[in-house]
């Protein structure tokens, strides 16, 4: 077989990451383009397989007819046409792992600045409001996290690892998930129970569930009204999960407490959305999965998955999104 050839796709488009050292050291020629770069159609058509962030669309695919894998360096798929990948026969991966501990941190990071309203805290101390600060803060206190309540709106990899973090703070775990097993939850010490019970129990509701057709605006009004108006609602997931005109509504009229965000509805976020300019709300621009591990490990991850696939294998069944192609392609994961 000739030398592979490995697209690198990232703005700006960078030889020297790791998931081109990664390529390359294992023999393949890597090329690297942006996916809006004028020539990305003509690096793409002769490329066997791909290292990218962000979506991958039908017409890009379409541009590629040699490629046999496209794999992302992040743990959500929903911006990749999976069934025009499926029907090319392209293994779509992702990272299943890699990024675990990283979002399970911000998620505790982002419950515990909610709750605790850090970003008012701070402004206000930094205003000379140190008097007005903690008078409010006293009339309109945090919740404690000892022998609090907190539901996990999935239990997979990365609701897990939150609820392995959040006992040591002595909350209680609450999870539904309609896929989780009996022996999971009990692995995570954690009650499994239906959305609408976990809703009405909680204290902190977070949510670590892939955008899919059955859980877009999972969490909308309906749900929302469910809550505690005490309540403080964390996502770390993906965005349109949650109805944001109903949080919005929710978190003005005292529907719930607050809420502490990674994603939106719309990314980058509008500078005009409602959520960026309420005391109650905690925002960060999608970052829980980086760090300097995860940064590189995510690339060289997303490579080794292409170079197993290039070699004549297939790539981990962990990783791969369309996992009807085990059987289409004849092989075993």
């Amino acid at each position: 077989m000739s030398q592979p050839v490995v697209l690198v796709g990232r703005r700006p488009p960078a030889l020297d990451d790791p998931a081109g050292q990664e390529a390359a050291s294992a023999g393949a020629q890597v090329v690297s383009t942006a996916y809006d770069a004028p020539d990305f159609g003509e690096v793409a058509a002769q490329a066997d397989g791909f290292v990218f962030s962000g979506g991958f669309s039908a017409d890009q695919l379409a541009k590629a007819s040699r490629c046999k894998i496209v794999a992302r360096d992040g743990i959500g798929f929903d911006g990749v046409d999976i069934g025009a990948a499926t029907k090319q026969g392209v293994w779509v991966t992702i990272i299943p792992d890699a990024l675990i501990d990283d979002v399970a941190d911000v998620t505790l990071m982002l419950l515990t600045a909610a709750n605790r309203r850090l970003v008012f805290l701070d402004g206000s101390t930094r205003r000379g409001e140190w008097r007005q600060a903690a008078t409010d803060l006293v009339a309109n206190p945090p919740r404690k996290l000892n022998g609090a309540t907190l539901g996990l709106v999935g239990l997979g990899r990365i609701g897990r690892a939150v609820a392995q973090r959040a006992r040591g703070f002595g909350l209680r775990i609450i999870a539904a998930d309609p896929v989780a097993t009996a022996e999971s939850a009990a692995a995570a010490r954690a009650e499994l129970t239906s959305l609408d019970e976990l809703l009405e129990q909680s204290d902190f509701v977070s949510i670590h569930t892939p955008l899919l057709p059955t859980t877009r605006h999972l969490i909308g009004e309906a749900q929302l009204r469910r809550m505690k108006r005490t309540a403080v609602l964390i996502n770390t997931s993906r965005g349109p999960v949650v109805d944001e005109q109903a949080l919005i509504a929710a978190l003005r009229e005292g529907t719930i407490r607050a809420a502490g965000l990674d994603v939106f509805e719309q990314e980058p976020v509008d500078p005009a959305n409602a959520l960026l300019t309420m005391p109650n709300v905690v925002v960060t621009p999608h970052i829980a999965s980086v760090s300097d591990v995860s940064n590189v490990e995510r690339r060289r991850e997303a490579a080794r998955e292409v170079m197993r696939v290039l070699r004549g294998e297939a790539p981990r069944r962990e990783a791969v999104v369309n996992k009807e192609l085990f059987d289409v392609l004849g092989q075993l994961g």
